[in-house]
């Protein structure tokens, strides 16, 4: 992996240390002392020695107000540093972020250029590893950079360090405040996680949607209580991690299982499996069981425990999960007492309710249904996309293992990003990244400038054999009441012989539709869902949850 440094310019120390009448210092043979890019770089202590390939260096494009009447400029010092750099590593690429503004300790505009360059710098060199020296610079320089990466902005792989000379010796340390923050949990902990996504981060500060900043007010609502939480949504909408986000808002959480907090894919085991990862089991339960097991149950003691696609959980682990629900008790396989554990429970599924009924005992939808959290599809929050294409297209351009990022003309990326805001994108998050590795595929096949309108075409067509896959039926209900509410027909697509539409499911998901609609503006407006319309709130509320026929 290759190492890039980023540092700001030391005014007094690079390339080599000054005086305050900005002439050189020198040792009693007469040797200059070198700064701490040029320590970081070359000195025989530096870990980093001979490392960096390239070196970015952040500089003022204006001087300060008071300054000696010999002082040099930034641009002088800044090719001055560069020209020594070369002197000693002509293959080292330097490239300078100028930044024009005069007032050094500003930390809200430090932070506003660094959050405009870092992303830039991390598009264009998405394997390397960027070693951030934050020992240079203003105070408020240092300060910044600290911020930015245990707050999320900077993307990993990354280090901060500070860098220190004592006469020719250099001491590097590695910078690290502990700030707990819900990035960094969620960074600790990859296992949960599904593989296509991560590095997507949902973060609540960058919500410009009404139903996915309602949806996460919700969840925090929910987060405090010792109540099951059911969390539904379509694959890829992040239901993993908000159940993350959930945990960390929580009371329902022991800080030491942050890297591996108790969860499990319900559809991974079989009824046998599955029954002995949750509940534990003694040694000598079965063949093979040659010592105790405590289970997830057990390691959720004063946690929270997560069980995604919870439609696959057998009916008679669904019994016995009631007891541990309600009593938190349960009991181990060869056990002949029983276990206690105060646990909470989250669930997922990309089941629609209705399926949900059909698959699961009613008690158990009934425990862990109390509280229910719907993730809205990109197509309902398309006010969205755009930030979350950026993070899609960079994590894309990590995962490719392409050394660079392509060069796009200009205004494509707001061209495409308007495209996704219109297509049904059924897999959610996972159909970005499908478009990113084919607009990356795409772009790193030409020789050239390619044509816009023919890359739109080739990235944003669907294949026949996904179409297939893809449809379920409750997408086809979405795609109906879409077509009925603009007026246009129902896709062909979506209708086909060898699965007929079921005119019944229809009705009913259009009068869902329609209840979410109503109760949703109820709210905006802040008034009785009632009084916009002619039946009961009762009634709505039936329709939306729970898809009861009432034609």
């Amino acid at each position: 992996m290759d190492n890039i440094l980023l540092s700001w310019i030391a005014r007094n120390n690079d390339p080599y240390s000054r005086t305050r009448k900005m002439t050189y210092m020198r040792d009693a043979r007469g040797n200059l002392y070198e700064g701490p890019t040029l320590s970081l770089m070359f000195s025989p202590d530096s870990p980093y020695r001979g490392s960096f390939k390239q070196v970015y260096i952040f500089t003022q494009k204006r001087n300060t107000k008071k300054q000696h009447k010999n002082s040099l400029t930034n641009e002088q010092i800044a090719q001055e540093l560069k020209s020594e750099i070369h002197k000693r590593a002509p293959e080292v690429v330097v490239h300078f972020c100028r930044w024009d503004y005069d007032n050094p300790t500003d930390h809200k505009a430090i932070f506003e250029f660094m959050r405009h360059h870092i992303p830039q710098i991390r598009k264009q060199h998405p394997q390397a590893n960027l070693v951030i020296n934050a020992s240079t610079g203003t105070p408020s320089m240092h300060t910044i950079w600290v911020l930015m990466a245990e707050a999320g902005f900077i993307q990993r792989p990354f280090e901060i360090i500070q860098s220190h000379r004592v006469q020719k010796k250099i001491t590097v340390k590695p910078i690290s405040i502990g700030l707990e923050t819900f990035y960094n949990v969620y960074e600790k902990n990859r296992r949960h996680r599904p593989s296509a996504q991560q590095g997507i981060f949902w973060d609540p500060d960058k919500f410009v949607s009404t139903k996915l900043i309602e949806c996460y007010h919700e969840a925090r609502r929910f987060a405090r209580l010792n109540v099951p939480i059911l969390i539904m949504g379509e694959r890829g909408t992040g239901k993993t991690t908000l159940a993350s986000w959930v945990r960390f808002h929580s009371p329902f959480r022991d800080r030491k299982k942050d890297t591996d907090w108790p969860s499990v894919a319900c559809g991974m085991y079989s009824p046998e499996t599955m029954r002995a990862e949750l509940f534990g089991y003694k040694r000598g339960a079965f063949t093979g069981a040659d010592k105790d097991h405590p289970g997830l149950l057990a390691y959720a003691d004063k946690d929270t425990l997560f069980l995604d696609e919870i439609s696959d959980l057998p009916h008679n682990l669904q019994r016995l999960l009631i007891r541990a629900i309600e009593e938190k008790t349960f009991t181990p396989l060869g056990a002949t007492q029983p276990s206690t554990s105060h646990f909470r429970l989250i669930t997922a599924s990309n089941r629609p309710w209705h399926e949900l009924e059909q698959q699961l005992s009613p008690d158990f939808l009934d425990r862990i249904g109390m509280l229910t959290i719907k993730l809205p599809s990109l197509r309902e929050i398309p006010e969205d996309i755009p930030w979350l294409w950026e993070q899609v297209y960079e994590q894309a351009l990590i995962r490719s293992g392409l050394p660079h990022s392509p060069t796009f003309p200009d205004g494509f990326h707001t061209q495409l990003i308007e495209q996704l805001q219109r297509q049904t994108l059924p897999g959610n998050i996972r159909d970005l990244l499908r478009i990113a590795y084919k607009l990356l595929a795409f772009a790193h096949d030409q020789e050239g400038d390619f044509d816009v309108e023919e890359v739109m075409t080739y990235i944003l067509r669907h294949s026949p054999q996904q179409i297939a896959s893809t449809r379920t039926t409750e997408q086809v209900h979405q795609a109906v009441c879409l077509s009925f509410a603009t007026g246009q027909g129902i896709p062909p697509r979506w209708m086909q012989k060898e699965q007929p539409l079921s005119t019944k499911d229809l009705f009913r998901a259009l009068k869902g539709y329609i209840a979410e609609e109503i109760r949703e503006q109820a709210k905006t407006q802040r008034i009785s869902a009632a009084k916009l319309c002619d039946v009961t709130e009762r009634s709505l509320l039936s329709w939306s949850s729970h898809g009861e026929d009432n034609t």
